[in-house]
């Protein structure tokens, strides 16, 4: 079975890091930019839900990278920038190059690309080091 061959523990680590990353990359950092390029007027503190939510999407995203790794017989840190680098390119690029392409919001593709390449890459490093 598969969920055993996962190591839990860095899949639960990559996505504490990506929560982490995601309130300083959209606080301190980018948090005006952001809400300039997603036409926010008054941004505000997330709600608890949203907050929880993201992070449980996050943590379930890891368990899809992990998988990969395993379907694809891959172990190791540069297996996992590897696939890290794959999804963003397979995946994420298409759902986030959208808002830019058709409503012209290209400081919002500008932020959310570099935050969630960086959190791919991350993640594949760490669950990608710890596989087992």
């Amino acid at each position: 079975m598969v969920l055993r061959q996962i190591h839990h523990p860095s899949v639960l680590g990559a996505s504490l890091l990506g929560f982490v990353l995601a309130f300083i990359w959209y606080g301190p950092l980018f948090g005006e930019t952001w809400a300039i390029g997603a036409e926010v007027i008054n941004p505000t503190t997330p709600p608890g839900w949203a907050s929880f939510t993201a992070f449980l999407v996050g943590w379930i995203a890891n368990y899809g990278l992990a998988y990969f790794l395993i379907a694809t017989r891959q172990k190791g840190a540069i297996a996992g920038l590897k696939i890290g680098a794959i999804i963003t390119v397979a995946f994420l690029l298409q759902v986030i190059i959208g808002p830019w392409l058709f409503a012209g919001r290209f400081l919002l593709f500008a932020v959310n690309m570099p935050y969630f390449t960086l959190v791919a890459l991350s993640s594949g490093l760490i669950i990608g080091h710890f596989q087992k």
